[in-house]
């Protein structure tokens, strides 16, 4: 995969929102959700994402943060265009304090990959909750069902 890390819109939002550190699973987590939800709210779909343990995650944008790491890619913080400071803005509305906390990334992140659009029925939600629930249970219900409830307020305004 060639990367262009001057101009990858995901790796230049990643890079404005903190340090980019590979060394620690908490580091790498909370890059994944990120760059997850970042995409998720316009960054451009450039790394394709599956459900793992952890929820949304990329191997390819893995491999990209390794290379980028591996090569001093990420020293220096580039200017964002109007759009990627547009796509931080929204996800400082949506995660607040919690885009630097990696539990609150991996909950928002998965709760966001498994509603299946903006107006998810009842159903849907339900669904959600259940899946959350049993496949991640260290997560409440009670923070699951509150994170739904954010998402879903905080996408009628997209």
């Amino acid at each position: 995969m060639l990367i262009d890390f001057e101009n990858d819109s995901v790796l230049k939002i990643l890079r404005n929102l903190g340090p980019i550190s590979m060394s620690e699973f908490n580091d790498r987590l909370r890059l994944q959700k990120l760059a997850y939800l970042a995409q998720e709210l316009g960054a451009g779909d450039k790394y394709f994402y599956s459900w793992y343990t952890h929820g949304p995650y990329s191997s390819p944008l893995t491999s990209a943060l390794y290379m980028g790491e591996e090569h001093d890619m990420f020293s220096s913080k580039p200017a964002l265009t109007k759009s990627e400071s547009g796509v931080v803005s929204r996800l400082k509305s949506l995660l607040g304090r919690g885009i630097s906390k990696p539990r609150k990334l991996e909950l928002f992140a998965s709760v966001w990959y498994l509603l299946p659009s903006r107006r998810a029925t009842g159903e849907d939600q339900e669904t959600v909750l259940e899946v959350m629930c049993r496949e991640k249970p260290y997560f409440r219900r009670s923070e699951v069902e509150s994170a739904l409830a954010a998402i879903l307020d905080f996408r009628k305004s997209l």
